[in-house]
């Protein structure tokens, strides 16, 4: 199982020339060498996946943050925070099949969110 999280290492910067590219593009991929034992650490486990998850606001809009962390509560037992996650997801504009079909998906488990043997 895989979840998605998004962090900016670093904000953006426009491109002027091919040496300033280059000399951001360095800098960026040694600050994204040094996070890498950090996001271990962050990640170690289940437990420690879902609590970095939960521990971000639920954010309108990004569908899947709201959905992996409604995932991860659930698989810990966490039914509450399993539903408000979840419950972010229903909520969100139906734009396109996909989202319909994750929709269903989050309705899914929102409902079997108490089911222990669910899991």
């Amino acid at each position: 199982m895989t979840f998605d999280f998004v962090e900016r290492a670093k904000g953006t910067e426009p491109f002027r020339n091919e040496t300033q590219f280059a000399s951001t593009a360095a800098e960026l991929a040694g600050t994204a060498e040094e996070q890498v034992a950090g996001i271990r650490d962050r990640f170690a486990d289940l437990d420690s996946v879902a609590h970095s998850l939960l521990s971000r606001p639920a954010r309108p809009g990004l569908l899947w943050e709201s959905f992996n962390a409604g995932v991860a509560a659930g698989l810990l037992g966490n039914a509450t925070a399993a539903r408000e996650r979840l419950a972010v997801v229903l909520a969100e504009d139906l734009f396109s099949d996909w989202v319909r079909e994750v929709q269903q998906t989050a309705r899914d488990l929102f409902d079997v969110a108490d089911d222990v043997a669910a899991v």
